[in-house]
């Protein structure tokens, strides 16, 4: 079941979850078993620096809400530390080239 996106948000907000491992698939134990990575402004811009990613692909890599995700990014578009590129319907976000801005 952790498989269905709204069961693993779901049990992200309860304070206690209790599963049955023999009704585990492969998929929703290594899920589970992940590393967690406490995301904040700073690891998102450390990993905007090495490459352009989607809000949704930032959430789905650190566990966030879509709404956090886009709280830290607006944050750093307005120190214009990083900014969006549009490749046809997707919107990606990347840190600013330093030379750019005349710093490097």
């Amino acid at each position: 079941m952790l498989q269905l996106r709204k069961v693993r948000e779901a049990a992200a907000c309860a304070n206690v979850v209790k599963i049955s491992l023999s009704a585990w698939d492969q998929a929703s134990y290594g899920w589970v078993n992940r590393l967690h990575i406490q995301a904040n402004q700073a690891t998102i811009f450390s990993m905007l620096q090495r490459r352009p990613c989607t809000a949704e692909q930032i959430a789905d890599i650190f566990g966030m809400h879509l709404n956090e995700v886009s709280k830290y990014l607006g944050r750093l578009m307005r120190a214009d530390q990083i900014r969006a590129q549009r490749e046809r319907a997707t919107v990606y976000y990347a840190a600013t080239d330093r030379k750019d801005k005349g710093g490097g």
